[in-house]
C-alpha cells in the first residue's frame, strides 16, 4: 500500500505538471499537435512482483499513448480499444501531415489518423479490425528471464525462450491474465 501509494502521488504530481505544460502548448498561436506516452506500467504484486521491466503482463505493457491534433479530435475524443504500440506513432504522424516516405524503410506500425482527422472517420471500422487483427509483438526484458510476447485476436501469448514455458490468456474475458487458456 505504501509503495502503491508513492506511485499515484508521483502520478498525480506528473498530471498537474503536464495539465499546466499542455494549457500553455495549446494557447499557442498556430497549429500544434501533440503526442504524449508512457514506456511502460507499473506491477504491484498482480503477478507476484513490483516494479516495471521484469514481464510481460498487462500491468507492464501497457502504456499510455494520447495524441491531440491541432484541430481537436474527430467525432472524439476517442479511447481506443484495439491493441496499438508506440510502433503507430511514426506513421499517424506521416500520414496526419502527408509526408514524402520515398527512400525510408517501412514500418510495422498503422496510422491511426481516422481516430484523429475527420476526414477519415468513415475508415474507422476497417482500421479498427485491422488493429484488431494484427499480431504486435513485444519483449526482450532487462531484468529478469528474456521473455517475448505477441497480442493478436484477443489472446496474449508469451514465450520464456530458454526454459521454453509458454502462457497463453484470453484477455477479453481475463484482462488481468489470471488463468491461462
Amino acid at each position: 500500500a505504501w509503495l502503491q501509494s508513492r506511485y499515484d502521488g508521483e502520478v498525480r504530481y506528473m498530471a498537474e505538471e503536464l495539465a499546466g505544460l499542455l494549457s500553455w502548448v495549446l494557447n499557442l498561436p498556430g497549429q500544434t499537435l501533440v503526442v504524449l506516452h508512457s514506456d511502460h506500467g507499473e506491477e504491484f504484486w498482480e503477478h507476484g512482483g513490483y516494479e516495471h521491466n521484469h514481464t510481460l503482463y498487462d500491468e507492464l505493457v501497457h502504456a499510455v499513448l494520447w495524441i491531440r491534433p491541432p484541430r481537436g479530435w474527430a467525432n472524439g475524443p476517442h479511447r481506443v480499444t484495439e491493441p496499438t504500440g508506440l510502433v503507430d506513432i511514426v506513421p499517424t504522424l506521416i500520414d496526419l501531415f502527408d509526408m514524402d516516405t520515398e527512400g525510408t524503410s517501412p514500418t510495422d506500425g498503422i496510422s491511426l489518423a481516422p481516430f484523429l482527422d475527420a476526414s477519415r472517420t468513415g475508415s474507422l471500422q476497417s482500421l479498427q479490425m485491422e488493429l484488431s487483427n494484427r499480431a504486435l509483438p513485444f519483449g526482450h526484458l532487462m531484468y529478469a528471464k528474456e521473455r517475448w510476447a505477441v497480442v493478436a485476436k484477443g489472446h496474449k501469448y508469451i514465450l520464456e525462450t530458454i526454459s521454453g514455458e509458454e502462457e497463453l490468456y484470453e484477455v477479453a474475458t481475463d484482462p488481468r491474465e489470471q488463468r491461462q487458456v
